[in-house]
């Protein structure tokens, strides 16, 4: 709990706030001086309600007799795993009393993919000649014949791409998508619809009322389907008492930093933060 010690933010230096009456100890526990209703408990209800992790768990502040007081200096994120390797490090600056500079590392999202091929157009292998000529030989008048704009466009986009598919070579390509646990068959293909309106839009400019609203009443299917299907699926999670292995892979899927060896201690008291350094570490180790 942060002691307001100035309020004025107006002058030179603003308001000034020192958390005095939180104790935090290396395993992670905290010890709170004041009373069950105080701001101190307060904070510490907060972190726990949002799911919030304080990783400082040593004195941050350094008196001129080289002493450590009170831990001042916070890191807080929504995962314990987001900050590794943090360690303190002398006062910036030339005064031997201050806080200390803290180094750390910063693990960004860890991606878990699913992984498909997709195929490209090779477009500096297609045979255009042999495109532009067969362009040529459609009857463009009796293809558009009593057909209004739309229907003219679809025929044309039908044709073009049945062209492109016999003289344009494709590339496959490996592609990696996540695909979130709750997804059902049905929002599946409504995803899909979108994307195709998307392009669709987009090949258009944007000018084609019809598509536009397409596209907007299949976003807004898809964004009530998935509120409901994210529901329906935790509450079947929450009611499969027999399977709680589904429950793990759920909370799992929606870490963001998943938990990895990122540092380790060797018997020289040396820290090693590299892969290679931490296999050899872990080899010797295992082998000895």
């Amino acid at each position: 709990n942060y002691q307001v010690y100035k309020t004025d933010r107006s002058s030179h230096g603003g308001g000034v706030a020192i958390y005095i009456t939180i104790k935090w100890l290396e395993d992670g526990s905290v010890s709170v001086l004041g009373s069950d209703d105080s701001p101190a408990n307060a904070f510490i209800d907060m972190l726990n309600d949002e799911s919030l992790t304080q990783h400082v768990l040593f004195p941050t502040f350094r008196k001129t007799d080289g002493s450590l007081t009170n831990t001042l200096d916070y890191l807080i994120t929504e995962s314990n795993n987001r900050i590794t390797c943090l360690t303190d490090e002398a006062p910036l600056g030339l005064s031997n009393q201050g806080h200390l500079s803290l180094s750390f590392n910063f693990e960004i999202a860890n991606k878990v993919y699913e992984s498909f091929t997709s195929h490209k157009y090779a477009y500096k292998l297609g045979k255009y000649e042999a495109m532009s000529a067969e362009l040529n030989k459609i009857n463009w008048s009796n293809l558009f014949h009593e057909k209004n704009i739309e229907e003219c466009y679809e025929s044309f986009l039908k044709t073009y791409t049945i062209i492109c598919n016999t003289y344009i070579p494709k590339l496959k390509q490996k592609i990696t998508k996540r695909k979130p646990l709750w997804i059902t068959p049905v929002l599946s293909k409504l995803i899909k619809e979108k994307k195709t309106l998307w392009y669709q839009q987009k090949a258009c400019g944007g000018k084609n009322r019809t598509i536009q609203q397409k596209y907007i009443a299949v976003k807004l299917e898809i964004e009530k389907k998935s509120r409901d299907s994210i529901r329906a699926y935790e509450n079947s999670l929450a009611s499969d008492k027999a399977n709680p292995k589904r429950l793990y892979a759920y909370v799992k899927e929606k870490q963001k930093v998943k938990p990895r060896i990122t540092s380790i201690t060797n018997d020289l008291g040396t820290s090693l933060t590299n892969m290679n350094e931490i296999a050899g570490a872990l080899n010797n180790q295992f082998s000895s």
